[in-house]
C-alpha cells in the first residue's frame, strides 16, 4: 500500500507526526556548520568531525553503560504507541546518558556562551526525537506483531544517535532553534 503524504511503498503514514525523513542529517552527510552563524543555518548540518566525536562517546559509553539494566518492561504495541508513552523516559535517557567527556563543557555550542547551569540536549530539527525513536524501533523490531524488551528499545534509542546530531544549546538557543 502507497503511503498517503509521500507515495512510497512500505511504510504507514496514519500518523503525520511519525512520518519517515526522507533526508536527515547523518555522519555520511554532514555539512560543516560555523558557530555564531543564524541558529537557522544549525538545523540540519553539524560537523562530520563533531559527529564522529559523538559516535566515538556514545559508543564508548555503551560499552560499561548499566542505565539499561532498570528497564524490565515487554513492550507489545504498536511503536506509535510505545513511542508516544515513552517520550518523556527517552527524554530522560538522552540526559542521564549525555553527560561527562565532550558533554561535560558548560559551553553552548551556537552562542558560545558559558554557564554554569545545565545546558539542553537539542535534537536536529530534520530527526527530532520522537523520529529518532521511530528510526530506532523499525531497526530492532521491523515486525510490529513481535514484542520487544523496553530495555532493548531504549539502548537503540541512544545508538541512533551516533548517525544523528544532538547539540548541546543553552536554554535561549534552544528556544530560538526550535521556534
Amino acid at each position: 500500500m502507497k503511503c498517503s503524504q509521500c507515495q512510497k511503498e512500505g511504510h504507514r503514514s496514519d500518523n503525520k507526526k511519525f512520518h519517515p525523513v526522507e533526508t536527515v542529517p547523518t555522519i555520511e552527510t554532514a555539512q560543516s556548520y560555523t558557530p555564531n552563524s543564524s541558529i537557522v543555518d544549525m538545523k540540519h548540518v553539524m560537523s562530520s568531525e563533531r559527529l564522529a566525536q559523538q559516535k566515538e562517546f556514545i559508543d564508548r559509553k555503551l560499552e560499561t553503560c548499566k542505565q539499561f539494566n532498570k528497564y524490565g518492561l515487554t513492550l507489545v504495541d504498536e511503536n506509535f504507541v510505545i513511542i508516544s508513552s515513552l517520550m518523556g523516559e527517552l527524554r530522560n535517557s538522552v540526559l542521564s546518558f549525555f553527560q561527562g567527556g565532550m558533554y561535560s563543557v558548560k559551553k553552548c555550542e551556537h552562542c558560545g556562551t558559558e554557564s554554569s547551569k545545565p545546558l539542553e540536549r537539542a535534537h536536529s530539527k530534520g530527526m527530532p526525537r520522537d523520529k529518532v525513536a521511530l528510526s530506532a524501533l523499525n531497526r530492532i523490531r521491523p515486525d510490529e506483531t513481535v514484542s520487544i524488551k523496553q530495555s532493548c528499545f531504549i539502548r537503540a534509542f541512544i545508538e541512533e544517535h551516533t548517525r544523528h546530531p544532538l547539540w548541546i544549546l543553552c536554554k535561549d538557543c534552544h528556544k530560538k532553534y526550535d521556534a
